[in-house]
This record gives C-alpha cells, structure tokens and sequence, in this order.
C-alpha cells in the first residue's frame, strides 16, 4: 500500500510456469513501519496476502574517512537518517582502538524534529581508528580516523645562496592539511651570517607557509623550527658565499648586419645559482673590443626583488671578430660571455644544388639573399661563367628591410655556368647552373566512355628530367591522333605562349571503341612520351543492386521510385529496354524507358504483387546491360515510439504506425490499410483508437496511447481486413503513481534568514503539468530551526510551486517534508541551519592619496554564503587602527528583505595595516558573527613613463611622471640624477629641475634631452604627500642616420625621387631634434642631391628644423653607372654607403 516508509521496486512481477514463487524487492525509504501486499493480477483466483515490515533509521558521521594532524581538530557532525523522534537522540561513540581521538560532546544530543547534531573530533595521538556512532534503535555506521604524527617538515635541509641575496621559496609543512592554524618559530644560529623570517603560520585549510632566508655575509649558520606540541623533521643549513655575477649568453653566429641584441645578467651564488636580490645592485657591462661588439647600455641595475635584469643592449661595431661581454660588480665576482661577429655572406637559393632550364626557358624563383634585412639598399654584382649558355642579370638590389631579391635566368644552349654573388662588405658566394636540350610531356593517359564528350589534354615545356619552365619564346607543338576512328582532336598545333609553361586547350572527342594514341611534336624539343587513349563501351545501370517491398507495396508515391542511368549526359534520346525474368512478382510503371536528350537518368518505380524475388535487366544499344534483384516479401507493422516509464497524470502518448517490409524497412501502401490496436492491460493503458489506417500511398499513420493506471501493458497492433500483414507490439511500458519532488534552493542558512525576497528560491514539483491546482502540503520537522508554508498551490498548466524557507531561532539541521493526495510523498530535502555571519567586501589596499573606497556587508550563514534577512539587521563597523583606516559610519543597517548593503566607506590615513570589523551589539542567540577584512595603507609611488630608451645627444622625446591617484593639491615633483647628468629637462622650453601635478590630475609633462653620452638616472620625488621615488634611465648616444628613407635600388639618367633622412636615436628610433640638425651629402659623379620644388637647386647640406624629426630631398641621376653617398652629422654616427644603379 501506498507508504512513506517503503515501496516496491517495480509494481508486479511474474511468476512463471512450473515454478512456486517469484522474487521482488522492497526498498526501505524512511524509519517507521509499512503494510506490503501482494494480489493476484492475473485473476486465477489466487487469494492475497500482506505483511508488516519496519524499517529502522541509520546514523553515520558525515565523512566515512578522516585524517588530520595530531593535535588538530575537525568539526564535523554524527547523521541520522530519519527526523530524531520525540525527547530527541543521544549518541555515544565506539573506538577500535582507544587512545587516537576523543569526541566532544559525547553525548551528542540530536533534537526531536532535528538530523544533526554537531561534534568535534580531536587526535590525541598517531595512529588509525574505527569510531561508530550508537544509539538505541538505530544502525550505526563506523568511519575511518587516522591521525599523523604532529611533524615539521622542511622543503629542503640546504640554502645555498651569496651575500645580499634571499630565498623566498622554501617552506614548512605538515603531514596534512590543518585545521587549526600552526604557528611556527624560526631562529637562525648566527645572525650575522643569515636571517629568516622570525615566525610564520601555517594557515587552516592549508599544509605550508613559506619563509624567506637572507644571506648577509659569508659564512654558515643553522635554521631551527619548532612550534607547540610539534617536533621538528630536521634543521636547515644556510652556506653563503662569495655573489657572482653571470651573464647569458655568447653566440657565435652574429654578423656585423646583425639587429640591436639584449644580454642578460644574473645575481648567482658560488655554484651559479641565480637568487633574488635584497637590494639593488648596479652591473656595469663591457665589451673587450668595441669594433667588435658595441654595448648601448654600459650599466644596468638588478632590482630589489629580483635575480636578473634582461634590457642591457648591444650592437654590431661593424667589424668581424670575437669580443667578450663582460659583467661586474661590487663585492661579486665577475662573468663574461664570448661573442663572434662574422661578415655576412651571400647566399643563392639553390645552395649546394644544380637546378636546370632547358634551353629558351627561363626560371624566375632565384634569388641571392644575406642573413638579416639591410638598412640601405645593397647592389649585388652577379657574374656568369658563360653568358652563351646562361642569360643573367649582372646586378640585382636587396631593397632597405629586405634581405632577398629574386632574379631571372634564362637557357641559351645546354651546358653548365658557374654564378658568382658578391657585395661590399659581404662574403661571395657561388654557385653551379644547368642549361639541358628542352622537352616537352603531355599529360595523361585516360579511359573515356563512348558517347561521352571527352576532355582536354595537356602538353608542357620541361627541362631534360622533365621540370616545366616558363618559356622565353612562344612554341608551336603538333599533335596527330593514330586513329581518328576511335579519338579525334580539335586542333593540331597548339602553342605554349611566352611566359608560359603549358598549354591545356586542346580537346580530344571519343568517335568510337578502341584505342588511339596522341603524338607530340615540337621544333627542336625531345619528345619523352605520348599518350594512350581507351575508348570503351560504356555502362547502363539501375540505381540499385537489391531491393525489398512488402507485398502490395511501393517505392515512391509519385513513381520515382528508382533510375536507371548512363555516365554521361545523352545528346539524343536513348531507348532503353527493361526485362524481368520472374513479372508475376512485382511489376514496373514501364519496362520501355527513354533516357531524354540533355540528360543521363530516368526515374520509374515497382510494385509489389506477391511473394517471390524477380531479376530487372536492363539494356540499350551500345551500352553494357545491368542487372539488379527485386524481392518481395511478407509485409508487417513497426510502430515507434513508446517509452517504457510513466506517470498516471500523463497526457496520451503518441504512437506511429509503418507499412514496411520483412526487415522492417517503410514503404509506400497501393491500398489503404485498416489495423486494430489492442492493450494487454486496459487497466494500464488503452489505445485512443481501437481501429485506424494507413491511406493509399502513405507508409504510416499517427495514433496515440491513454494512461490510465498503475503498471505494466503494451500495444499490439494488428491487420484487421486481413490483408496479410504481420502484428507489431509495442515495448512495455510500466506506468507508476505520481511523485512530488522538492528542490533545495537553499540546503544552508543562517538563523534569521531566508532564501529570496519573497519569489520563492525552493519549490515542488510533478512530474507534468496539472490540469487542476493541487493542494501540497509542506512540514518542517523541527520549527523551531526552519519553517516553511503550510501549504503551496500547483496552478493548472504549471508542473511546480516555488517556497521559501525561514530559518529561526535554533542551530539544527531538519527536514522539509511534501505530501499531496494522489501523489508519493517527495524525499525529503535537509536544511541545514548555522550562526548567521556577517561578510565584508573591499579593496584591501589602498595608497595614502586614494580616495575613500566602499564597503559591502554581506548577511551570511556561518559558511560565508549571502542570505536574505528576516528582520532590520544593525551592523557595528570598527577599525582597529583609524589613524590607518577610518570607516565613515558607526553603524549601518541591512534592511529585512535585502541581503547586503554598503553605503559604508573607508578612508586612508598613515602608512601601516588596520583591521576593519563588522559585528552585532546584540546579545542574543542569533547574534552574527563578527566579519573582519585586513587592509593596507601604503605609501604611493611615483611612476616614470618609461624605463629605460636610447636618445641621441641633441634629440629630446616627451614624456611625464604620474601618481597612481588624482591629485587632491597640487604635486610638486623634484628630478635629480644619480652619477653624471647625460640629459637635461624642461617643460614648455624653460630647463626645470622638477613638475607640477596640478590638483585633479595625476600627471606631469616635461621634456627630456639628450646632452652627452652615456647612460643617464633620472630619480623623480615628492614630499607632500609623501612618495616613493621613481627611476628612470636614459641611453644617450651618437644618433643615426640609417637607414635613408625610400632610397631607390635604381634610376634612369635625369630622373629623380624624393627621399627622407630621419634623425634617429642609437637604436634606429626617430627622435625629435632640440635644435636645427644639419647634416652634410656625399655622393659620387654619378648623383647629384637637388632641393626638390620649383627652384631646386644643387644642395650638398639639409638641415632638419627644430622641433622636427626629419628632411626631405631628391637624388638625382647624372649617367649611367653605379651612384653612392655618404650622410654625416656632429654627434651622429657616419651612414653606411647608399648604392643606386643608373641606367
């Protein structure tokens, strides 16, 4: 019978013949006792029998294993599984083995009503332990306890490290994670030796802290941890040594083209261990031979905190030859890297190969290229051993921020030529190229049909080993077919057009069966092959090989049912004849078809007339006859789709129908078909038709099923004019009484909370929608923890209701119960119900100039998960230091119905670290737990906006220091320099020792300038407000002039073309000029420079204006030959040679 506290697993079950008895199971849903029956369904006249079962409640601890720390605690909780009757449950525990862990409280009391009571495990020594809970009545279940030595662990028994530097990334741990913090105590034997962090936590909820070991001189001391009622693994043994530097890393592959490269240093102890820095430390970098390798930065700086410092730069001298990069500095050991600077050489893109041409073709995929993009176009002088053989050009340019350029060659007379590469300032290079006797080749042997309309073949221009080339001269090639009665050809001379390397417009026609061969020939050109053409008989085919109907079935209501085909579209109608060696099976909608002109197929369809199979050949003239196999067979029913679980309250589920063959496969009816559906359990389910159809040239028909009760039916549906059809029957189908079911919006709440606003964040639900409201009833099992309606509506055409549960004014966790008549019971949801807490949110630091930041104050259950209040809640803000942070409001209130406010803010004081708080004045059961967030005060910092740039010396770039807030009053911002001033600042051209950061703005423009070289520290502070300073480097240097903007690889005698010269800064940087830059022109008799415009004029100077970074003007070609120049300046480094051919 229906029950709360069992159900069957299935509602029936069979027993079946010549066996006593059957097997079912009952499961066991909540504690109490149950009425079970058993009646006869088959109605043989069996009386029925019941029996009376109980089902007793089960208790278990919350995890079913537990290891933690000796000496730590876990708070967990002891489970019963059905509500704890009237006068509550008290609950003792049993050890395994006694002496691991103790329990608190024990008893433990789970009150009337309630699911839960709350204990705290505590190891009290190593080991492992079963411990059971027990109580009268009820089944308990034994966890798992192990408990683990209370051990310290270091990460590691040795630190290796040099004088000022640290490690931050060894730590302590514990065998597992803790639940209670572990304060530990660290000391180092010698102090003057090494320090460590004093004290650090392992925090809950973790197994580790990290602690921080310095080095400050040479020498070894010993690190010790030890922390209350713990021992420690081992002691760690800090050696300092002597600092080294170490640099990284030499190459030996760079050329004197080679771009601008970074190097990069390292604080390193003996061992060449890289450590992080405890202050900074300048590294002065070198290079031993300056024509070799050149630094742009001669100092860089390792910074607090770190272990390298990667922005150091170099470039090329222009020299070849090997130089040393050499890193020192104060109290460390020195370190060098080896660097070797090739002059670059040349390359052909064949390398060590031979590439071939045949004669009058060219190849246009060469070129000459160097290792890195040039910065000034380069002549490259091309020579040829024999120009008789091989056509060459004898220069090419590689255009400026290119380092390739491809050529073209073209075969005179087969042999072979040597090429030579060469350039200034580059290695040569050379290579070997191959002339052969030109071919031609033809593509491709083919197999046509007859009647089809053939193709196109393809004849190619190819070198001895049958490579095409581009030709140099159109080329006129014969084709002849060997046999015009089987392929003929729409031309006889094709021609291969200069520039290209084959031809493809030739169309060759099949005529008739057979084989032809097509012949090629050109003027001078060997041939290597011809081709091979088959022409045969082609097929006629069905669009099937096998195929099955039903008797008195189809395949196509509007007689497509199948085609039959030939390969190729037909250009007149083709008659086609189908015979078939059994007619009395089936018969054809025409076995005369006629495939029209324009197309390949025609469509006819079958029919099934009796049981048999016959065989379809088809034929037509000049075409291979076909063959297929068409049987017929017993026609039957398949149905679709019935499922095998459902509820009473569902509505009629669809069922369809098919007409399909023996195998199941649908096809179209010739008659209308009349079937009977019939239930093997009226009671169960009943068909909505008894009778229906399938109409003529349909292959189904759609009907539907009625629930009407509980258990276990399906649908067979039969041929009721017996037309021979085989029955179907559907799969079974077992129909249950409806269920309600809850789901748990809110599984934990804090006392005085609820889950929304009033929407509702729970709800029941059925499994459909009801046609009628539907009454269901809710239960609390304590009230005194949670409450919840008595009652929700289900509204017509809705599947659920929504509810709210309201925790009270007592810690428990409970049971939220739902019944409804007509329906089971829903299984029960648990609500947990914890102290309410209050959680803060916002930003934990913040600078002495930042401005006030809010606070967020969140209602939450004791796991920090926000919940919606049931009454007005006060919550009291402190600050443990307000000189640090002060809070702007004494009290603020969440209002009932909301879950957070934050109108509350925080504002900076003094530099230093404050306790923010959030707690209830009220003494009171409910009371919140109090909320604190740690926050920062922190003094701010001046940024700089840029680290480290090159800048030549009379170049200036505009830049700005900033603050990380608006300014409340204005800034006054202080430049110094460390070491030598190398640049100059000034704002709006006034020279100024420091900025304004006017108030409301947290920046302040100021011009930097170049004024000697070297490497320049520019160190910005403030006072009011406090901040820390900012630091910047500048690397000034001679400036430079490559590359030249647009410069031409070549002009023609008289032409000209507008170039421009940028002022660049020694890393190719365009850079404003402090003053007018002029710089002075050199070039050779074959240029000439103008000053472009209407009156131009010869010029041997430009001058880039002040405030400008660049000048343009024209070069000129005077005769022919190759023109270079030369560009200088005073503190600019000479141009390379710019080279430009004259034609």
């Amino acid at each position: 019978t229906a029950s709360a506290y069992a159900h069957w697993s299935a509602p029936s079950i069979v027993i079946s013949p010549n066996v006593t008895s059957g097997n079912a199971t009952l499961v066991g849903d909540s504690a109490g006792t149950a009425t079970v029956t058993a009646t006869d369904g088959s109605a043989l006249g069996y009386d029925g029998d019941t029996a009376v079962v109980k089902v007793t409640a089960n208790m278990r601890l919350a995890s079913g294993s537990y290891a933690i720390n000796a000496t730590d605690v876990v708070n967990t909780q002891v489970l019963l599984s059905d509500p704890s009757p009237a006068g509550g449950t008290y609950v003792t525990f049993n050890y395994s083995t006694p002496g691991i862990a103790s329990i608190s409280p024990d008893p433990a009391l789970i009150p009337a009503g309630q699911l839960a009571a709350d204990i705290q495990i505590r190891a009290l020594a190593a080991g492992t332990t079963s411990i059971t809970p027990n109580a009268v009545g009820v089944n308990g279940a034994a966890s798992t306890f192990t408990a683990y030595a209370a051990v310290l662990t270091p990460s590691t028994s040795l630190i290796r490290l040099g004088a000022g530097q640290y490690e931050p990334n060894v730590y302590v741990s514990t065998p597992t994670t803790t639940n209670l913090p572990v304060p530990v105590t660290l000391a180092s034997s010698d102090i003057t030796v090494a320090t460590v962090t004093p004290s650090v936590t392992i925090p809950t909820n973790s197994y580790y802290a990290y602690f921080t070991t310095s080095a400050r001189a040479t020498g070894s001391a010993t690190m010790t941890l030890s922390a209350p009622g713990w021992t420690a693994a081992s002691a760690v043994t800090v050696v300092s040594t002597t600092p080294y530097v170490g640099i990284c890393c030499g190459n030996g592959g760079l050329f004197t083209t080679s771009p601008q490269q970074n190097v990069t240093v390292y604080t390193e102890d003996s061992v060449r261990t890289a450590h992080s820095r405890t202050n900074s430390l300048v590294v002065r970098v070198s290079s031993t031979d300056t024509m070799v390798i050149r630094m742009l930065d001669s100092v860089v700086t390792v910074q607090p905190g770190q272990f390298y410092n990667n922005s150091g730069r170099f470039v090329m001298g222009g020299l070849a030859g090997s130089a040393y990069i050499v890193a020192t500095a104060s109290g460390h050991e020195p370190d060098s890297a080896l660097y070797t600077v090739s002059g670059p050489p040349l390359a052909f893109s064949w390398g060590a190969g031979t590439p071939r041409v045949g004669s009058g073709q060219y190849d246009n995929n060469v070129y000459v290229s160097v290792p890195n993009n040039v910065t000034a176009p380069l002549v490259v002088t091309l020579a040829n051993s024999d120009s008789t053989v091989l056509g060459s050009p004898t220069t090419v340019t590689i255009p400026s921020g290119s380092y390739y350029v491809y050529f073209t060659v073209r075969g005179k007379t087969p042999g072979s030529v040597t090429m030579q590469a060469t350039a200034p300032g580059y290695q040569p290079t050379s290579g070997v190229y191959a002339v052969t006797s030109p071919r031609i080749t033809a593509c491709c042997n083919t197999t046509f049909n007859n009647f089809s309309p053939g193709g196109t073949i393809t004849v190619y221009s190819t070198d001895s080993v049958g490579t095409g080339h581009y030709r140099t001269t159109p080329l006129a090639v014969s084709l002849v077919s060997t046999d015009p009665t089987v392929v003929t050809i729409d031309s006889s001379t094709v021609t291969i057009d200069s520039g290209q390397y084959n031809n493809s417009r030739a169309h060759i026609t099949p005529v008739g069966v057979g084989t032809a061969r097509i012949i090629y020939s050109a003027s001078g050109h060997q041939v290597l092959d011809t081709l091979t053409i088959n022409v045969v008989v082609p097929p006629i085919q069905f669009s099937f090989v096998s195929a099955l109907l039903g008797r008195r079935q189809h395949f196509d209501p509007t007689n497509n049912g199948f085609y039959v085909s030939t390969p190729d579209n037909r250009t007149t109608p083709l008659a086609v004849s189908i015979t078939q060696l059994h007619g009395t099976v089936d018969s054809l909608t025409t076995t005369s078809p006629t495939i029209p002109a324009g197309s390949y197929y025609t469509y006819l369809d079958a029919y099934g007339l009796a049981t048999g199979a016959d065989t379809l050949i088809v034929a037509a003239p000049g075409y291979r006859p076909d063959t297929a196999f068409l049987t017929v067979t017993t026609p039957q029913f398949t149905n679709c789709c019935m499922p095998s679980t459902t509820t009473t309250t569902n509505p009629p589920i669809g069922i369809t129908v098919y007409a399909t063959d023996s195998a199941g496969n649908g096809h179209y009816v010739m008659d209308t078909i009349a079937f009977a559906a019939v239930s093997s359990d009226p009671t169960v389910v009943s068909p909505a038709q008894p009778f229906f159809r399938i109409p003529k040239n349909a292959y189904y028909s759609n009907t539907s099923v009625n629930v009407v009760g509980p258990g276990t039916a399906s649908i067979t549906y039969s041929d009721s004019a017996g037309t021979g059809y085989r029955p179907t029957t559907t799969g079974t189908i077992t129909v249950f009484g409806p269920s309600l079911a809850l789901s748990n919006g809110t599984p934990v709440l804090g006392m005085r909370q609820t889950g929304s606003s009033g929407s509702g964040s729970s709800y029941v639900s059925v499994p459909n929608n009801v046609v009628d409201t539907l009454v269901v009833n809710l239960l609390s099992t304590d009230p005194r923890v949670a409450t919840v309606p008595a009652s929700v509506k289900i509204l017509p055409g809705t599947p659920y209701a929504y509810f709210d549960v309201t925790a009270q004014d007592t810690v428990g966790t409970i049971q939220i119960q739902a019944t409804a008549t007509g329906y089971s019971p829903a299984f029960p949801m648990v609500v947990q119900v914890t102290r309410p807490k209050f959680v803060m949110s916002t930003a934990t630091q913040l600078n002495t100039t930042s401005p006030a930041q809010g606070i967020t104050i969140y209602a939450a259950d004791v796991n920090g998960q926000a919940h919606y209040t049931t009454e007005d809640v006060t919550v009291t803000l402190a600050s443990s230091a307000p000189s640090v942070a002060s809070i702007d409001s004494a009290t603020i209130t969440i209002p009932a119905g909301m879950y957070y406010v934050s109108t509350a803010k925080w504002s900076p004081g003094v530099t230093g670290t404050a306790q923010l708080s959030a707690s209830d004045a009220r003494a009171a059961y409910y009371q919140y737990d109090r909320g604190t967030v740690n926050v920062a005060v922190v003094t701010p910092s001046l940024t700089f906006s840029w680290g480290s740039q090159p800048l030549g010396i009379g170049q200036y770039i505009d830049e700005y220091v900033s603050t990380p807030d608006n300014a409340a009053a204005p800034i006054d911002v202080a430049f110094s320099h460390i070491g030598p001033a190398r640049t100059s600042t000034d704002t709006a051209g006034v020279a100024t020792t420091g900025v304004r950061i006017p108030q409301g703005t947290y920046y302040g423009n100021f011009r930097i300038v170049g004024t000697a070289a070297g490497t320049d520290t520019l160190v910005a502070t403030a006072t009011s407000p406090v901040h820390n300073a900012a630091t910047a480097y500048t690397v000034v240097g001679q400036g430079l002039i490559d590359p030249i903007g647009n410069w031409p690889g070549s002009l023609k005698v008289g032409d000209s073309v507008e170039v421009t010269l940028y002022a660049r800064d020694p890393a190719g940087n365009g850079r404003y000029v402090l003053a007018a830059t002029t710089f002075t022109l050199q070039p050779n008799a074959y240029i000439e420079f103008r000053s472009g415009g209407a009156s131009s004029t010869v010029i041997t100077q430009v001058t880039i204006p002040a405030n400008q970074y660049y000048v343009q003007f024209y070069v000129k070609g005077l005769s022919a030959g190759t023109g270079s120049a030369t560009f200088t300046a005073p503190n600019y480094q000479p141009s390379s040679i710019y080279a430009v051919t004259i034609q």
